[in-house]
């Protein structure tokens, strides 16, 4: 709409008033067609834009080889409280190349942790740490922007409690 807005200054400041009858009528006229047909699509994509839950849901339908949508999607739904559906989301994106990502890793981990599955939840998180050792730094991932602060707490939380094992996970 920024746009349309953007041309309809133009042809204000370009003198269209000062055209008689007809000719104003039929600009007039094209400007409120164009009015017309574009406030519905703005609307609709508007409630893409209403949640990040939203947003990202429609960038993977778009465009199901997004990473930002892979990796953005469990996180925002987990935020929303929806944990199981992080965590389908999470699983899907595990049988993709993205399962090298250790940001997945991560999601997956805390999603699997509130859901009670401890073990599920310590495997994930020790995969996560062997692909990116720093992610249990909280100041790094957050700093960097690598890690939304809530997610970057939470699991340098649930790495900390991991039971020790040689070699598994690297001293602080």
């Amino acid at each position: 709409m920024a746009g349309v807005a953007l041309l309809i200054a133009l042809a204000l400041d370009g003198g269209w008033f000062e055209l008689k009858y007809p000719r104003l009528a039929i600009w007039f006229g094209f400007v409120s067609l164009a009015l017309g047909l574009l406030i519905p699509v703005t609307l609709q994509r508007e409630q893409v834009w209403s949640s990040d839950v939203a947003l990202w849901q429609d960038t993977l339908e778009r465009n199901p080889a997004s990473f930002p949508a892979r990796a953005n999607l469990p996180e925002s739904l987990y935020n929303a409280g929806r944990i199981s559906e992080a965590k389908e989301e999470s699983e899907a994106t595990l049988q993709t190349p993205y399962a090298k990502e250790p940001w997945i890793w991560v999601d997956y981990a805390l999603e699997l942790n509130r859901l009670g599955d401890r073990p599920g939840a310590e495997k994930a998180a020790r995969h996560a740490i062997e692909l990116k050792p720093d992610v249990i730094d909280t100041n790094k991932m957050i700093r960097t922007f690598q890690c939304l602060p809530n997610i970057a707490v939470e699991f340098a939380q649930l790495a900390a409690s991991l039971p020790r094992q040689p070699g598994n996970l690297p001293q602080k």
